[in-house]
């Protein structure tokens, strides 16, 4: 499939009340392109998102196209809630971003586009696509600090071919800039780092009926299975973590969490030298082979990326050896691979970690 070039179509483009995706907009407007803003609720009476849903709204009015807010969180429930659920249940850490941005924001996008006739989606991400023999690849951001295709990894291919990534060139000193020029109130609005509004609270009265152990007070013990504390719910802790355990300074060196046990609720820690290890085993977002040839992988959000030297397909799972050792693999964290060419970084492929392969061999 061919996508329409500038001009031949209009733009649904997702406004988050961010800078970023406010100025994706203005982009899209400068170019001549016809422009509808949407913006999704995911959660019921949320502060943070009627603030989300205001700003947007500004944003629009001020940009002069047509706003829509539409209701999503049903949809989220159904799948990013429940993926989250799923995965913390086994004890993992949620990194749910990748599943929402294709199974519940950029479906509502294609919804919205294809009312209004086949429409292209937009975004404020920090990535680019480009087509290669009429195929679409999703590519890291041309500015890698600001790289923000690890978050767009899932998209199936029928939403990626539609998909305008106005930011794909740009970095954050830019954007912001261009904020100010337009006029857009959001141009100070701070980044939010926090856990998303719609998954903190009803995670946690989900994991009280489905998994209520989860929340439940128990030991924290060293590897030698001496007692060391009480943790205030195995939930509340994630691989690598540091402080919040309340153990104090005494224990002669620093420990972290290395690990949960699940049928005796208890929390492993250990020294640092615990928390390195080279494999994963990763449930890919599409079934099948993997891909070949020389990969990075990105194991988490805010990991830099390492080459790997071996991705093998194993009773539907992908397993994966990196050339040097990791910190802190953890398990629902999600990891994306990449192959390097001469247009950038490429995603060719990603899935949720399911399992770490403990120690260095």
């Amino acid at each position: 499939m061919r996508r329409k070039t500038d001009g031949e179509s209009g733009v649904v483009a997702g406004l988050s009340g961010g800078v970023d995706s406010a100025v994706a907009a203005l982009r899209l407007v400068e170019a001549g392109r016809r422009v509808v803003g949407v913006t999704l609720r995911t959660c019921r009476e949320s502060e943070a998102e009627e603030a989300a849903v205001a700003a947007a709204r500004s944003t629009a009015d001020k940009l002069g196209i047509e706003h829509r807010v539409i209701e999503g969180s049903g949809l989220f429930a159904r799948t990013v809630l429940a993926e989250a659920l799923r995965v913390a249940g086994h004890g993992g850490t949620p990194s749910v971003c990748p599943v929402c941005n294709a199974r519940v924001k950029l479906a509502l996008l294609a919804e919205v586009a294809d009312e209004l006739g086949g429409w292209a989606l937009a975004t404020g991400h920090y990535a680019r696509v480009e087509f290669v023999e009429r195929e679409a690849r999703l590519l890291r951001g041309r500015v890698r600090e600001r790289d923000q295709s690890y978050f767009l990894a899932a998209l199936p291919g029928r939403l990626l071919e539609r998909l305008v990534t106005p930011l794909g060139e740009e970095d954050k000193a830019a954007v912001r800039a261009a904020a100010v020029r337009g006029g857009l109130e959001v141009a100070r609005r701070p980044a939010s780092m926090d856990l998303c509004p719609a998954l903190a609270g009803p995670l946690v009265e989900a994991l009280r009926r489905e998994a209520p152990r989860l929340l439940q007070a128990g030991p924290i013990r060293d590897r030698r299975g001496r007692e060391l504390g009480t943790h205030r719910g195995l939930f509340h802790y994630t691989l690598g973590q540091r402080r919040g355990l309340g153990l104090g300074g005494g224990s002669g060196e620093p420990l972290y969490v290395t690990g949960k046990l699940l049928a005796e609720n208890v929390l492993v820690v250990g020294p640092e030298e615990s928390l390195w290890s080279r494999g994963l085993v990763v449930e890919p977002v599409e079934a099948g082979p993997p891909p070949g040839g020389r990969l990075w992988c990105q194991p988490r959000r805010n990991h830099p990326g390492a080459p790997i030297e071996l991705l093998c397909e194993s009773e539907g799972l992908w397993r994966t050896r990196f050339l040097a050792p990791q910190r802190a693999l953890t398990p629902g964290q999600f990891a994306v691979f990449y192959r390097r060419g001469a247009a950038g970084d490429e995603v060719v492929g990603a899935g949720t970690i399911h399992a770490v392969d403990a120690g260095l061999d």
